[in-house]
């Protein structure tokens, strides 16, 4: 939460997976994971075209259109 990586967090924890240390440390700070979100999204300037797609369960269940 200090700024470093997730990654060099489970080398130097010694965990077989990254997705272990964010199961085991991923509930400490929900509000750091929002806080993060909205600082890396300033970095990147989408064009004006952009279009944002919206998942939902019920259009992944949804036959594709044609």
């Amino acid at each position: 939460m200090a700024g470093g990586s997730i990654y060099d967090l489970r080398r130097n924890l010694g965990h077989h997976s990254v997705a272990f240390t964010a199961q085991v440390y991923g509930h400490l700070s929900q509000d750091h994971r929002v806080k993060e979100s909205d600082r890396l999204s300033g970095l990147f300037n989408a064009p004006e075209s952009a279009k944002v797609l919206i998942f939902t369960p019920e259009a992944a269940r949804a036959p594709a259109a044609r």
